[in-house]
């Protein structure tokens, strides 16, 4: 089914054309997605490191020291 307002249509009663449209926009809504989930993984691996570096270039101050 498809949904455009209030409106439902049958995806085998469109045209071809349209139907290859919705598949279309189908496949790239789903790789949309993926690249979306693969940006999160790649910005939280980035922070990640970013972390690292401030821990190693700054350890923690020990607090057994005082």
């Amino acid at each position: 089914m498809l949904t455009i307002g209030e409106n439902e249509y049958k995806i085998e009663d469109l045209d071809l054309e349209v139907q290859n449209m919705v598949n279309r926009a189908k496949v790239l809504s789903e790789e949309a997605n993926q690249l979306q989930l693969r940006l999160n993984e790649v910005a939280a691996l980035g922070k990640m490191y970013q972390n690292a570096i401030v821990l190693a270039v700054e350890p923690e101050e020990d607090d057994s020291k005082e």
